[in-house]
């Protein structure tokens, strides 16, 4: 007979041991010291999490004595609801699981030579379970956290019936029983349920979850009546022809005799243990704030000399709005003194290590950007024996922050050194700082506004950079990421620009004026700089007519520049025609209209002599 396939069950329990791997290493490696700020007098998370949750459910029972069965990976959707009184709290699961029944007889089977068709009746096993149990909290932070939810409770468990028949056809089709399963009926079966789930916050409210779960059903009775077939048969329990077979999908019915439709009445087994695991995916709503327990009381050293009077200091970076973490933030620690004892930056986790800190009260002081943050305090009351202390600095100004970086798109290295100017397009309002070391550069945000973002350098022309915070939602969302590109500008190298005319004329596009307006800027922030500014045509039409028409164009060009406020001496307008080609497609040879496209430019050159 043939056995329920033992790889496929490998394989799936490989795969849910793989989800506890998942689930555990990133967040061991997040609660290391470099980035966990649970304290023990600070916030440990929300104190109500309500959750829904659905997935995929992977069975771990089947019927006895019907080999030629399984059943079939199904789904599973539930409501969970905890309530946490500090890293411990107390919480309810409300489940749904559907799995289907399956046969590994096939369509067609071998009697006495002759191929029989096979018909497969079947009902869902359905699963409700209520339980109710403790949840702990492993490892818990501003945005991530691990938990174990454990549960006991009852479980309501029917359907599961499975009906195969087998049509003779030289009997006029008359239908004869290969297998049958009447399922499971048991209106209360206790269950116990462990959960490992992980958690992300999208925001103050908002996170989703990741979890995998056991679930064990005891004493879980079959049913005696099958919900199949015309007569709704009773009484009876299960059972199945019995099958040789012969390789892999070739069944034959075998001569010994059938155990099909056993009495309920005979000594068999009428409940068993059941359990299944499964995997879940969910969206939580969040709410309160849970208090971590102070180890002050119990072990604080007050007034005494700790024994070990040195301790670690490790700081995070907080946006209250958004719950996220700030890094490039700059911390400081005075005494109440004002005497500086600590400083440094947080990492890209919003974490920094003060180092080691003498027993004493302290000041905590953040800066984001020229921006102060709240202020907090350490007591001397907080330091114990051993301890490592851990604050949070919260940022709470509500305007948005454009983190940039400028990046040279000749060499895609970053730019340093570069004056970036940020104007309001609404307000006007220019504001301007440098590009760091690492071309970084940064500014704060109004909401609901448009920026213009350039670049000023000696030989190097900037895009226009543009940043917005239109529809943008503040409780959501600090940071504005741009990417600022400039060119080589450089004497006696042409600079192409992206500069547009109508065909065959030379009136500029209203996009090509806002290109030269690059070069605009780069002439008015370098008053003694000269340009030579020249147009180039391709070698399709006469050559007197493309020097004349690239002259124009260049004239054109030069106009504008000059209306924007540049004096004449400081720009030549020449037209090359087509005598300077960037290729091989001169006049008579055979080339695509991409070839001739490259040839069709208008250069930037600075003039240094």
């Amino acid at each position: 007979m043939n056995n329920f396939p033992t790889s496929k069950l490998n394989h799936w329990v490989s795969a849910f041991g793989a989800t506890l791997i998942i689930l555990l290493v990133p967040l061991s490696i997040f609660s290391q010291d470099d980035y966990l700020n649970e304290t023990p007098t600070t916030d440990l998370g929300s104190k109500f999490v309500v959750g829904l949750n659905g997935g995929v459910d992977l069975p771990f029972f089947l019927h006895p004595q019907t080999l030629q069965q399984e059943y079939l990976i199904g789904y599973n959707a539930g409501l969970q609801m905890d309530y946490y009184f500090s890293k411990l709290g107390v919480g309810l699961d409300f489940n749904y699981l559907l799995n289907s029944p399956g046969t590994f007889i096939p369509q067609t089977i071998d009697v006495g030579g002759s191929p029989w068709t096979t018909v497969t009746q079947r009902n869902p096993v359905q699963r409700l379970f209520l339980g109710l149990g403790p949840d702990y909290r492993l490892v818990n932070s501003p945005s991530l956290a691990l938990e174990l939810n454990t549960r006991f409770g009852a479980t309501n468990i029917t359907g599961g019936d499975l009906l195969v028949t087998a049509n003779d056809r030289s009997l006029g089709n008359i239908a004869e029983t290969q297998q049958v399963s009447t399922g499971f009926q048991t209106e209360f079966a206790l269950t116990g349920k462990i959960q490992l789930k992980a958690s992300y916050k999208l925001s103050k409210t908002m996170g989703l979850s990741l979890g995998a779960y056991y679930l064990y059903h005891r004493q879980v009775h079959f049913d005696q009546n099958l919900d199949l077939g015309v007569n709704n048969v009773s009484g009876i329990y299960y059972g199945e022809n019995v099958f040789e077979v012969v390789g892999e999908e070739n069944y034959i019915l075998s001569e010994l005799p059938p155990n099909v439709i056993a009495s309920a009445e005979i000594d068999k087994e009428f409940c068993r243990d059941i359990s299944s695991a499964g995997i879940t995916l969910g969206l939580n709503y969040s709410f309160g704030s849970a208090k971590g327990p102070s180890p002050v009381a119990s072990t604080g050293c007050i007034d005494c000399e700790c024994p070990n009077d040195s301790h670690k200091l490790i700081v995070t970076m907080i946006d209250e709005a958004s719950q996220k973490v700030i890094p490039g933030a700059d911390v400081l620690v005075t005494d109440m003194d004002g005497n500086i004892v600590a400083s440094g930056t947080t990492n890209n986790f919003g974490v920094v290590d003060l180092g080691e800190l003498p027993h004493n009260d302290y000041k905590l002081e953040g800066d984001v950007l020229g921006i102060k943050t709240a202020t907090t305090y350490i007591n001397k009351e907080e330091f114990f024996p051993d301890a490592i202390l851990r604050k949070q600095l919260l940022y709470t100004d509500l305007r948005f922050i454009l983190k940039g970086v400028v990046i040279n798109k000749d060499s895609r290295i970053p730019e340093s050194n570069v004056l970036v100017s940020l104007t309001n397009n609404g307000t006007r309002k220019v504001e301007q700082t440098t590009s760091d070391g690492k071309g970084g550069f940064a500014f704060r945000l109004e909401k609901n506004s448009t920026y213009g973002v350039v670049g000023i350098k000696q030989n190097r022309l900037s895009e226009n950079g543009r940043a917005s915070t239109v529809g943008l939602n503040r409780s959501a969302t600090l940071f504005v990421d741009l990417e600022l590109g400039i060119e080589n500008f450089e004497c006696g190298r042409g600079t192409v620009l992206d500069i547009k005319y109508e065909f065959d004329k030379d009136v500029l596009l209203q996009e090509s004026k806002f290109e030269l307006d690059k070069l605009v800027r780069y002439m008015q922030a370098h008053k003694v700089s000269k340009v030579e500014l020249s147009s180039h045509t391709d070698s399709r039409g006469p050559n007197t007519y493309n020097q004349d028409l690239s002259q124009r164009r260049a004239k054109s060009a030069v106009d504008y520049i000059m209306s924007r406020g540049v004096r004449k001496s400081r720009i030549i307008a020449i037209g090359y025609g087509e005598t300077r080609l960037t290729n091989h497609c001169s006049d008579g040879v055979t080339c695509s209209e991409e070839q001739h496209q490259a040839n069709r430019r208008t250069e930037a050159k600075l003039i240094c002599n």
